[in-house]
């Protein structure tokens, strides 16, 4: 069979078995480059199922189908049943993700040691749980997607990190904790939540006059789907930055807003110690306050 380009080939005989009113499929095995599939059941002439489904399909094909994935692995598992009608098939049954591994193209963390669970139903699906490992850290998430037929409508994914650790620019490490939230309804969307700064070091090598007299080119079009964003981002006194000109350690709160593809950064950072050095002379920080306001691009 050749299947949306792709050709399924048959692993073993195909056994079909006409009754009365029925097809009857007693043994149909088929495999290609996206996984192995197995069949059973009986399809009714009136248009009534009741077919048995199990397969196994490996992620590495992942990239093939989905271009923003750089590389993926491991194993999707699929054991259940295809019932209702051929006008209005009603699936069944669960899926398994044994063993997964994700990295995406325009980012650097490899989310590993994936391992998810999720029942499917004529109404929806339901994530009961997938744990996956960034570095050192862990994350957990759950949800639900509401099915209309085969249309999906609303949904809602939750997702727990622990010391979660980012690199978001160049020489600012950093560790999170976060609590985010996916919600939609067809073409409407939103990720929301928290995050918690637990360690961050910005080092590096900045010319403070040019960085002064210099503004923030404008924001360029968009080229991919972006998702609107609404994150708290609490720093908790625990950024660090050490630079050749300025020793400081900052708190404030932010918020990270706009979408994936053009976030915005609002809200002040804030620093009760440290000092700065410029042209040799060294001031000690009293207090000290950059304030991020410009709703159309990150200026502070």
């Amino acid at each position: 069979l050749r299947v949306a380009g792709d050709e399924w080939t048959n692993q073993g005989p195909v056994a079909l078995r006409w009754e009365s009113d029925r097809l009857i499929i007693e043994s149909l095995h088929m495999a290609s480059r996206l996984g192995d599939l197995r069949a059973s059941g009986r399809i009714d002439l009136r248009g009534a199922l009741d077919v048995r489904v199990d397969g196994r399909f490996p992620l590495h094909q992942l990239p093939a189908l989905l271009p923003e994935i750089r590389e993926a692995g491991g194993t999707l598992v699929v054991t259940g049943g295809i019932g209702g009608s051929l006008a209005a098939p009603q699936p069944s049954g669960e899926a398994t993700i044994q063993g997964g591994m994700l990295q995406l193209r325009d980012r650097p963390e490899t989310l590993r040691d994936l391992e998810a669970r999720l029942l499917i139903s004529p109404g929806g699906l339901r994530l009961t749980e997938a744990t996956a490992s960034i570095g050192r850290g862990r994350i957990r998430a759950s949800g639900d997607l509401a099915l209309a037929g085969w249309r999906p409508e609303a949904y809602r994914v939750l997702a727990i990190g622990n010391n979660i650790a980012l690199a978001p620019l160049d020489g600012l490490q950093t560790t999170w904790d976060f609590d985010l939230e996916l919600v939609g309804r067809g073409a409407q969307r939103l990720l929301r939540g928290e995050g918690r700064l637990l360690q961050g070091r910005y080092t590096g090598r900045w010319n403070l006059v040019e960085m002064l007299l210099s503004r923030q080119a404008g924001p360029t079009g968009d080229v991919s789907p972006a998702i609107p964003i609404q994150i708290a981002l609490r720093l908790n006194d625990n950024l660090r930055i050490d630079t050749n000109w300025a020793r400081l350690q900052v708190g404030g709160r932010l918020s990270l807003e706009g979408t994936t593809a053009r976030p915005i950064v609002l809200g002040s950072l804030a620093s009760q110690e440290g000092r700065i050095t410029f042209r040799k002379h060294r001031w000690d920080v009293s207090s000290a306050a950059v304030r991020f306001a410009d709703p159309r691009r990150i200026d502070p």
